[in-house]
């Protein structure tokens, strides 16, 4: 994609947006990342969809920086942009699934978003970032639009295949583990009744515990001890097996 990655890690460190004036910038490709008049930096995904023979422009809220980094932010934007390409609107399917509904149902996304700003902000900001970054790069592309009131301990495997595929165990049990977090703050929240991220943690497969095979036998190690003693000048001993 030609235009894409005009941003760097260290450009971004850097940058200090005048306040009480909204900035941008521009990595392309759709992406950017804006600034509000309070500071706050939100990346964004810009494209265009076809309604009714109109040609409009729709933005996607992806998340905050530095929660989310440029890295990441590139992955979900590589996502939305598949998505758009296969006829899909993601602004539309986000709405559909966090507006308010009749039932007040709201998206996964949403429940997540509400689980950071009350819990992850507590955490150093490496631990929020890596939490938050699997986060934003596995699940939210994949489930965020869902009702979390709909959402089945099977669909938590459309977030695990591809990792498990990679023989990223411990990544996909972490992941899994975060969605478990969202879920029980939603169930206190009455916006969903289950947690099937944590149904699904049987689905997973266990942890292979690596066995060594012994470096010496006991015959090795008896010849071993007797010429010791005769190197060490040590009274003869016994060994048995």
């Amino acid at each position: 994609m030609a235009g894409v990655h005009l941003l760097t890690t260290v450009a971004l460190k850097q940058w200090n947006p005048e306040k009480g004036k909204e900035s941008k910038l521009n990595d392309g490709g759709g992406l950017i990342l804006v600034a509000s008049r309070k500071g706050t930096k939100t990346w964004r995904f810009r494209y265009f969809v076809t309604v009714d023979g109109v040609r409009k422009e729709r933005s996607y809220t992806i998340g905050d920086f530095p929660g989310i980094s440029l890295k990441e932010a590139r992955e979900s934007r590589t996502a939305l942009q598949s998505d758009v390409e296969a006829g899909k609107d993601p602004w539309l399917l986000k709405k559909m699934g966090s507006g308010e509904s009749s039932a007040g149902e709201k998206s996964f996304r949403d429940v997540a978003q509400m689980w950071h700003d009350m819990h992850l902000t507590t955490l150093t900001d490496g631990a929020q970032r890596r939490t938050w970054g699997q986060m934003a790069k596995h699940v939210l592309p994949v489930l965020g639009h869902y009702p979390i009131k709909q959402i089945r301990p099977k669909d938590i495997t459309l977030v695990t295949d591809p990792i498990l595929k990679l023989g990223k165990t411990d990544t996909a049990k972490r992941v899994v583990g975060s969605m478990s977090n969202v879920f029980k703050y939603g169930m206190a929240l009455e916006h969903c009744e289950t947690n099937p991220a944590e149904a699904a943690k049987i689905l997973l497969p266990k942890h292979q515990k690596a066995h060594y095979k012994a470096l010496l036998d006991w015959q090795d190690i008896r010849r071993f001890m007797q010429e010791l003693d005769q190197l060490t000048g040590a009274p003869r001993r016994t060994y048995s097996v």
